[in-house]
């Protein structure tokens, strides 16, 4: 809220008028600084957030993780940038967009730098989200496999109990290569 409008409530709340001075001072005073507003989304739940992050940091490490998110730009009406918050608390507003011609961007990202990059007219939805998982990250992901495993020293025939296949790891990759050749 700006200091006016802060300013107006009081003196319909309380019936007391108070300058603009006097109340940015004890805005101040009450140890709340003015700052860049940030939009935070309805649905977050802090505690799912919570189990979330100590479940991965029990069983991940960073090198196995790659993150995906997306991003749009579009013409957006003009909203506030600033607003007044609690020192060490962000300042949040809610709203609403009127949106032009739109862009997103889905990207997957790792240790190693960008993984996937896709740039579509109109918004990521489900199918297209699905699309870029599938084609792009997880293709990827197959392709790196089968580098590493270029690199690796030939598989030798070992004997394993009876009624458990034995695939050479090579044989393996070119063969689902092969199917996913033939499924494009």
């Amino acid at each position: 809220m700006y200091l006016s409008e802060i300013q107006d409530w009081i003196a319909l709340a309380y019936e007391v008028h108070i300058s603009r001075t006097a109340l940015h001072m004890n805005i101040r005073d009450a140890g709340i600084s003015y700052k860049l507003l940030r939009r935070a989304a309805g649905e977050r739940d802090e505690d799912f957030r919570q189990e979330w992050k100590q479940e991965v940091n029990a069983h991940f490490t960073a090198s196995q993780m790659i993150f995906v998110d997306e991003t749009s730009k579009d013409d957006r009406t003009i909203y506030r940038h600033y607003g007044r918050s609690v020192v060490g608390n962000r300042a949040t507003i809610s709203a609403n967009f009127v949106r032009g011609e739109r862009y997103s961007m889905v990207a997957a990202l790792s240790l190693d730098g960008y993984e996937a990059v896709d740039v579509v007219s109109g918004s990521v939805d489900g199918e297209k989200f699905l699309d870029f998982i599938v084609n792009d990250v997880v293709r990827y992901m197959f392709y790196l496999f089968k580098c590493l495993l270029n690199h690796l020293p030939a598989a030798e025939d070992e004997s394993l109990p009876s009624g458990q296949e034995h695939h050479n790891p090579r044989q393996l990759c070119n063969s689902q290569d092969a199917c996913a050749s033939r499924n494009r």
